[in-house]
């Protein structure tokens, strides 16, 4: 079967894992397949590993399946069906994009105890993300929320 094993966020790389662990030889005997099917046209995108956008879509071969990485996650790879193939079964799946949280903080530069660290708030998942009204940094330590930066 088919399934996502890592967050469907916009402008980060999503995991999709086949599962083939059913199969005493996998992933080498039969022929392993990615496609994606937006409206009604369907798409093979990667075949035995060798990817027709290499710069979008690869494959990676793991214990008992083989995973497809879909690189910088965009609107037009949400709400899309892609189906993983081995031999002459098949699983397919609607992408969905997870709704865990709106915005994301990230370490840009390494967090090392007493040195500067640079964070960024990605917020790209907003349309109209750089007309933001209101920001705000804070922290919270000993249970005490701290106003770094209020706009």
């Amino acid at each position: 079967f088919l399934e996502a094993v890592t967050p469907v966020v916009l402008g980060h790389d999503v995991n999709l894992f086949c599962n083939a662990s059913g199969f005493d030889d996998c992933c080498n005997s039969h022929t392993r397949r990615w496609s994606r099917k937006v409206n009604d046209s369907e798409t093979v995108v990667l075949f035995r590993g060798v990817s027709s956008y290499p710069e979008k879509f690869t494959e990676v071969m793991q214990s008992g399946g083989f995973s497809m990485i879909l690189k910088n996650l965009n609107k037009s790879d949400i709400d899309v069906y892609y189906t993983c193939s081995y031999g002459f079964y098949s699983s397919k799946q609607m992408l969905k994009e997870s709704y865990s949280s709106n915005v994301f903080l990230e370490a840009v530069t390494p967090v090392v105890l007493g040195y500067d660290v640079n964070l960024f708030c990605n917020a790209s998942k907003f349309d109209d993300c750089c007309n933001i009204n209101t920001r705000r940094w804070s922290r919270i330590g000993n249970g005490i929320e701290t106003v770094l930066i209020d706009r």
